[in-house]
């Protein structure tokens, strides 16, 4: 029997016994044997560039989509052909969003293949708006609409109205990319070559989403993506912007579920999620494909993602009544048709890492002293970054 290995990232344990039944299906029918291995999302990175680096290790990975162009620069990925598309049913059959993360600017290679797909959802507690006196139809239809919200749940006697996280947190990139793309700004230019986040537009979205500070209570100054998620899940908090995984129940009380509403957050929708790669070392080429395409079959991808509280990419599984029927879902579904990823650009694995440290340090600075000013605070962190950056990006 061939015998491939295929590592992932941790999700939670249930989704761990749903994937390992469908390689048990796919086992029986292909006669290949998948061992696999799993990797915790603090560690991955360290953990793929040493596949990377030296040639060996897995045959197929899951890894973070925003991740594909700095492997892609180590040429460490197989590159997937035009046949290797057209048997995974064709671009067309993944979301136009999450497809664009998988490309390079050219778009006429495809160093990855998206498999799961993420992105950002406000999430509030509709009796506390009642309570408050508040239409939810038009609670969130802008950052000044969520604004006046969260002024008028603190009015009402919340104590708690917004919780995101505030420590150093990939998460607060993702979440500040919707409003910084409704400002009308970006984070690089077309060609990749120059920084945009420190653009009067990005400056002023940055500005915008930090200015929320001020609904944050003592509480929640210093948490990190789960301890926020937390937060909301144990009913301390009216109001978050997190993934989808809060309504897949893991964590989540009964009374949250049971009165939780969700709205897009205001801007363009960020998607990311995970891609499937192809290693350039691997000698078992022909069934790691096999692989790839069991695993992007629609029933597939939806099974896997129900457990993991993420969504499918493949449109075929998002139309399916595991989504289609769900209120929730269908609208999610809509705002991602029109949502926005980063692209995997030479560098960006770089520029994210380093933005989401000045980030971070904006939190602390805040925090440290509120009455600072939100918009001179946003600049000096993100305008040094983005001279310094500059000079990296146009060397390329």
């Amino acid at each position: 029997m061939k015998e491939i290995e295929f590592s992932i990232m941790y999700h939670n344990d249930p989704s761990l016994a749903t994937l390992q039944g469908l390689l048990n299906d796919f086992e029986a029918a292909s006669h290949i044997h998948v061992r696999l291995r799993v990797l915790k999302w603090a560690d991955a990175w360290t953990e793929l560039v040493k596949v990377a680096l030296y040639n060996q290790g897995p045959d197929v990975s899951e890894i973070g989509s925003t991740w594909l162009g700095d492997f892609a620069r180590m040429l460490a990925l197989h590159n997937f052909t035009s046949a290797n598309v057209r048997s995974l049913e064709g671009s067309d059959s993944f979301l136009p969003a999450i497809w664009s993360s998988a490309s390079q600017l050219d778009a006429s290679e495809s160093w990855g293949i998206p498999w799961i797909a993420d992105t950002r959802v406000i999430y509030y507690r509709r009796d506390y708006l009642r309570q408050a006196g508040i239409d939810e139809e038009t609670a969130f239809q802008s950052h000044l609409s969520l604004v006046e919200t969260l002024e008028r749940l603190q009015k009402a006697g919340i104590t708690q109205p917004w919780t995101v996280p505030t420590q150093r947190s990939r998460m607060t990139l993702h979440n500040i990319a919707s409003w910084i793309w409704g400002a009308g700004g970006n984070f690089l230019s077309p060609d990749g070559k120059q920084t945009a986040f420190a653009s009067p537009e990005s400056l002023q979205g940055v500005t915008d989403y930090y200015s929320l500070a001020r609904f944050l209570n003592q509480e929640a100054l210093d948490l990190d993506d789960t301890q926020s998620d937390g937060l909301y899940a144990t009913g301390k908090a009216a109001i978050t912007i997190s993934g989808t995984w809060i309504l897949a129940g893991h964590t989540s009380t009964a009374e949250v579920l049971a009165n939780t509403g969700f709205a897009p957050p205001p801007g363009i929708p960020y998607v990311g999620g995970s891609h499937l790669v192809l290693w350039r070392h691997t000698h078992n080429e022909s069934s790691a494909l096999e692989l790839i395409r069991y695993l992007c079959q629609p029933e597939v991808q939806t099974s896997y993602c129900q457990a993991i509280g993420l969504l499918p990419t493949k449109l075929q599984a998002l139309a399916s009544p595991a989504y289609n029927n769900s209120p929730f879902y269908q609208r999610l579904v809509e705002r991602l048709k029109n949502g926005r990823s980063f692209r995997p650009l030479p560098l960006w694995g770089m520029v994210e890492d380093k933005l989401t440290a000045a980030l971070s340090q904006v939190w602390s600075d805040l925090i440290n002293d509120p009455t600072q000013d939100i918009a001179q605070t946003v600049s000096l962190n993100l305008q040094p970054l983005s001279r310094r950056l500059n000079i990296a990006l146009s060397g390329q």
